[in-house]
């Protein structure tokens, strides 16, 4: 069982964030939905088991995920719901690289770079705290393989991702203490003895 701000001890995220291959899927998904690109010809560039490139004259996508940086402090919200908890938001920034080869590679990259601008062809990624940040500019960059030229052109973007971790830390039920005036006299207060004004 986890500690709670009761019990002491380290407390750890009971919520579960984004993690890079759900990051994976989504951008899959945009990929192949803005250009029109197949399921099976937008790929992750680094797979544990990867499929044979297609052929020079066929259009497909790779791409990449790195993430840049984070922000230095993320923020702390104490929630009063139920028990409480704290939810701390953070906020990474993430530049995904598409990588299209083909015939058409260079129609593909213009067709993902302007699409997405679309507030709707974002939907997806806001929904789960995707927000765009940028969009590079397509660079043609032919690539040798087995001594046949393949086309090919890289779009790079970047996206600020944010995560959201709930932590249990509880509602504060009761104080007490002293409060120390400016004189040195002291006054004990306990919260359950303060009644509500009117």
């Amino acid at each position: 069982m986890s500690n709670t701000s009761a019990t002491g001890g380290y407390l750890t995220e009971t919520s579960s964030p984004l993690g890079i291959t759900a990051l994976e899927d989504l951008w899959h998904d945009t990929i192949a939905g803005i250009t029109g690109l197949g399921a099976t010809l937008v790929r992750p560039s680094r797979q544990l088991d990867p499929a044979l490139q297609p052929d020079p004259l066929t259009d497909w996508c790779a791409f990449d995920i790195v993430r840049v940086s984070s922000d230095p402090w993320p923020d702390v919200t104490h929630v009063s719901a139920d028990d409480g908890s704290d939810m701390v938001v953070d906020h990474d920034r993430y530049e995904v690289g598409a990588v299209f080869y083909g015939p058409n590679a260079d129609t593909l990259a213009g067709l993902l770079r302007r699409g997405l601008y679309v507030w709707q062809n974002r939907n997806a990624l806001r929904a789960v705290g995707i927000a765009l940040q940028s969009v590079g500019d397509p660079v043609t960059v032919p690539e040798l393989d087995s001594l046949v030229w393949r086309q090919r052109v890289d779009l790079s973007a970047r996206f600020i991702v944010e995560s959201r971790g709930s932590y249990a830390v509880l509602n504060l039920l009761r104080s007490t203490g002293d409060i120390l005036g400016d004189d040195g006299t002291a006054v004990t207060y306990d919260t359950e003895e303060v009644k509500p004004h009117g």
